[in-house]
């Protein structure tokens, strides 16, 4: 799984261009337009981070490519979120995210695994029949995907 690049956040202040700079201070960030606060968010929310600098590049107060100098972070992650806040809004930048289902498992797809297990086929005959592949059954299994109602014994 990537790791996410978290921004650098020196303790003073820090200009991004020449209006616009942040600070470091007792684990919040703070955002300077001249001499006033912008913005403000603490030193772990990222959520926020990404919020402040699209909003930022949206309102033309500085560019991303100052942006990835100054915070040191990537300039795709800054291009995705700013993409982002600009098609969804700061909605699309605070929404979980979705949760992948299994698709290959629908009710009908279960109820065949259980019936053809109690007739003792094997994992890779049930595999084969229903064109699943095996590694996928497999995790289906493991995963509880496939919740069996009673305890089957399969056979290899």
């Amino acid at each position: 799984m990537p790791q996410a690049l978290l921004p650098i956040f020196p303790d003073g202040l820090t200009l991004i261009n020449n209006i616009v700079g942040f600070q470091r201070e007792k684990e919040k960030i703070f955002y300077f337009l001249g001499q006033a606060v912008l913005y403000q968010h603490e030193e772990k929310d990222e959520k926020s981070f990404r919020y402040i600098t699209s909003q930022l590049v949206i309102n033309g107060t500085v560019t991303q490519a100052e942006i990835v100098r100054a915070l040191k972070v990537s300039p795709r992650s800054v291009q995705r979120y700013v993409k982002k806040m600009r098609k969804g809004g700061a909605e699309a930048i605070f929404a979980k995210k979705k949760a992948r289902k299994a698709t290959v498992f629908t009710p009908e797809v279960i109820e065949q695994i259980i019936k053809k297990t109690e007739s003792g086929k094997t994992k890779s005959k049930i595999a084969k029949e229903l064109n699943i592949k095996y590694d996928t059954l497999l995790k289906g299994i493991k995963r509880n995907n496939i919740l069996l109602k009673k305890k089957l014994k399969f056979q290899n």
